[in-house]
């Protein structure tokens, strides 16, 4: 017999799963803004009263588009660098999730 024989043997490899994508499509980004808008919209009409002053209503529409294109716009820019950021290679430390 060869010590070999009697060395443990190494538990049978996991299978290899896909990695889980960090990636959300943009179009994610624009259902947010456009959620994170109609918030902005419809809670500046209540607390600012903007039926009693068209110019309140401007401005609420103002404030609509700018919390759209922020949001939407900081989303983007997330799943950009998360794109981008290299994760596709193959992580040899551990990582706790």
């Amino acid at each position: 017999m060869k010590a070999s024989d009697h060395a443990p043997q190494s538990p049978a490899q996991p299978p290899h799963r896909p990695r889980r994508s960090r990636q959300v499509p943009y179009s994610d980004a624009l259902v947010l803004g456009m959620i994170a808008a109609a918030v902005v919209l419809i809670s500046t009409i209540v607390f600012t009263r903007a039926w009693l002053s068209l110019a309140a209503m401007g401005l609420c529409g103002i404030y609509t588009v700018a919390a759209f294109v922020l949001v939407a716009g900081v989303s983007m820019l997330l799943n950009r660098l998360i794109r981008n950021d290299g994760g596709d290679e193959e992580e040899q430390y551990p990582v706790l999730h």
